[in-house]
C-alpha cells in the first residue's frame, strides 16, 4: 500500500504527502532508495540526452554565437512527468535529504539543478556533498545565468577566485533574459577586477538574447571599449525591434551599415519585418541597393520583409530595357524578382506557393500602377 502511495504521490505532485511520509517511517522501507536513485538517475540521463548535441555546455568564452542552451528551457520533467519548477526544486531537495548516495551520481544532479536554476538543490549538494569535485566554473556560470545574486555571493565568499571564470560569468549573466540578471551584472562588474571582463562580447550577448536592461546599463556605464555595430548586427539578426531600437538610441546612425543590418534582419524570422522597417524608417534609402536586399529576402524566405518592400519600393520596381544592361541599385529588375520569388522555398509546398503567386499577384499590381501612371504623364506632357 505504501509503495503505490509513493508512486501516485510522486505522480501527483503530492508534495506534503511525500514530506509526511519521509518524516516517519518511509526509511524502513528498503525498496526506497533504489526507487528514489532510479527516479533521479533516469531525470538526470534525460537532461544529458537533452543536452546531447550541445557543444557548448561549458561556455566558450571567445564564442559570443555560442548555441542557444539557454535560450529555452520550456519544461522541467522529474520522473516522467511536468512539473512547475518550484515544485521541481522541493522534489529533488526532498529526495537528496533521504537519498542513499550509491545509488545516485550526484554530478549528474547539479548539472539538473544548475541547469535549471534550481537554488535550493544547488546550495544542498554544496555544504552536503563537498568530497565531489564540482565543477565551480559551469555552477557560478549557471547561477550568474538565471540571476541568482544570493548564491554568487555565497559562492565567491566560500571558494577561491581562481575556481571560477568571471569573464564568463559576465557572458552568461548577460545572456539570462528570462529573469532581471541586471543586478548580478552591476555586482560582478563592481567586485570582480574589470580587466577579466570582455564588454564588447557582454554587449552583443545582451542584443543577441534581447536583455535591454543590461544593454542599456553597459552603454551608459561602462561605455569604452564597446562594439556597438557588432551588438546591433546581432539584434538585428537574433533580436528584437525594442533592442535594435535601444542601441539605435544610443548611437549614430551614421556609424552603421544599414544595407548590412537589413541583411541581419532578413535571417530574423520572428521580427525581421519589424526591425527591417524600423530601419528604414532611419535610413538614406537611396543608399540601399534593393537588389540584393531584395534578393536575400527571398532567399531566406522572409515573406513579411518581402512584402513589405515590394510596399515601399514599388516605384523602384521597373523592367530593363534589352539595350541598358546598366546595373543600377536604385531600380528592381521585375524579372530577377520574379526569378527570385519563384526560387523561394520549396516548389512542393501548396502553402508556399500560394504565398508565391500573392506575392507574383502584387507584383504585378504594383507594376502595372507605375506603368499606367507613367503613361498617364506622358499623355499629359
Amino acid at each position: 500500500m505504501k509503495k503505490r502511495l509513493i508512486h501516485i504521490a510522486i505522480d501527483g505532485s503530492w508534495y506534503d504527502v511525500l514530506k509526511l511520509l519521509f518524516k516517519h517511517d518511509i526509511d524502513t522501507l528498503n525498496y526506497i532508495d533504489t526507487f528514489i536513485g532510479k527516479g533521479l538517475i533516469r531525470w538526470s540521463n534525460f537532461v544529458d540526452s537533452a543536452a546531447a548535441d550541445d557543444n557548448n555546455i561549458f561556455f566558450s568564452d571567445d564564442d559570443y554565437d555560442e548555441d542557444e542552451d539557454d535560450a529555452e528551457e520550456e519544461e522541467d520533467f522529474f520522473f516522467g512527468s511536468v512539473y512547475r519548477k518550484s515544485d521541481e526544486e522541493k522534489f529533488l531537495l526532498l529526495f537528496l535529504q533521504r537519498i542513499n548516495s550509491k545509488f545516485i551520481n550526484f554530478d549528474n544532479v547539479m548539472y539538473h539543478a544548475c541547469h535549471f536554476g534550481h537554488s535550493s538543490p544547488v546550495l544542498w549538494l554544496l555544504k552536503n556533498k563537498s568530497s565531489y569535485q564540482f565543477d565551480m566554473r559551469y555552477i557560478m556560470n549557471k547561477v550568474c545565468f538565471h540571476g541568482d545574486l544570493k548564491l554568487i555571493r555565497y559562492l565567491s565568499k566560500k571558494y577561491s577566485a581562481d575556481r571560477f571564470d568571471y569573464k564568463s560569468a559576465m557572458i552568461k549573466a548577460c545572456r539570462g533574459h528570462r529573469t532581471s540578471t541586471l543586478p548580478v551584472c552591476k555586482w560582478l562588474w563592481k567586485n570582480i577586477d574589470h580587466s577579466v571582463f570582455d564588454m564588447k562580447i557582454a554587449l552583443n550577448n545582451a542584443s543577441r538574447f534581447n536583455n535591454c536592461r543590461v544593454i542599456e546599463w553597459i552603454l551608459a556605464d561602462v561605455g569604452t571599449f564597446l562594439d556597438p555595430e557588432t551588438a546591433l548586427h546581432n539584434a538585428c539578426e537574433h533580436g528584437s525591434e525594442y533592442t535594435v531600437n535601444v542601441l539605435l538610441a544610443k548611437s549614430t546612425i551614421k556609424m552603421f551599415d544599414i544595407q548590412s543590418l537589413i541583411s541581419c534582419a532578413c535571417r530574423n524570422a520572428d521580427d525581421g519585418c519589424s526591425i527591417t522597417k524600423l530601419l528604414l524608417k532611419r535610413a538614406d534609402k537611396s543608399t540601399l541597393d534593393l537588389n540584393a536586399v531584395f534578393s536575400l529576402a527571398c532567399k531566406c524566405v522572409n515573406i513579411d520583409i518581402v512584402q513589405l518592400l515590394i510596399e515601399i519600393f514599388a516605384p523602384s520596381i521597373s523592367e530593363t530595357s534589352h539595350g541598358n544592361n546598366i546595373y543600377s541599385k536604385n531600380h528592381v529588375d521585375i524579372n530577377m524578382l520574379i526569378d527570385c520569388i519563384l526560387d523561394m522555398g520549396s516548389h512542393e509546398s501548396k502553402k508556399e506557393n500560394e504565398t508565391k503567386s500573392k506575392l507574383l499577384m502584387l507584383i504585378l499590381h504594383k507594376w502595372i500602377q507605375e506603368i499606367e501612371v507613367q503613361l498617364l504623364q506622358m499623355c499629359v506632357k
